[in-house]
């Protein structure tokens, strides 16, 4: 079971302007630190997919073949320091993140026809 944790673009573009706020305003406490951004929230990549199919409302079997080598199981961070110290959390649930990419996805092919 591989278990990833998701993030919205607009989320990680949030979490890269709260750092850069901190930085220039010059607290303490930040400068040469790490911070992981992410929902806290991982799920599997099955799951993700049959969201996906459920978005698309298309009737569609996912075929697993379990043939990935050197793969990471469960690849997902805690993103608690970047609240308490940044104030920033993610704030597009994954549901939502797949419904406004699988949207643009479809009006770009269906325009580029």
């Amino acid at each position: 079971m591989y278990l990833r944790d998701y993030l919205f673009i607009t989320d990680a573009v949030a979490a890269y302007r709260a750092t850069a706020e901190a930085l220039l305003d010059g607290r303490p406490g930040i400068a040469g630190e790490a911070f992981n951004f992410g929902t806290n929230r991982p799920v599997t990549v099955k799951a993700l997919v049959e969201m996906l199919i459920k978005i698309s409302g298309r009737r569609i079997k996912p075929r697993i073949m379990n043939t990935a080598s050197g793969e990471i199981h469960e690849q997902h961070l805690s993103s608690d320091k970047a609240r308490d110290i940044l104030g920033w959390k993610a704030g597009v649930s994954l549901e939502s993140a797949l419904a406004k990419t699988y949207r643009w996805y479809a009006r770009y092919f269906k325009e580029s026809e």
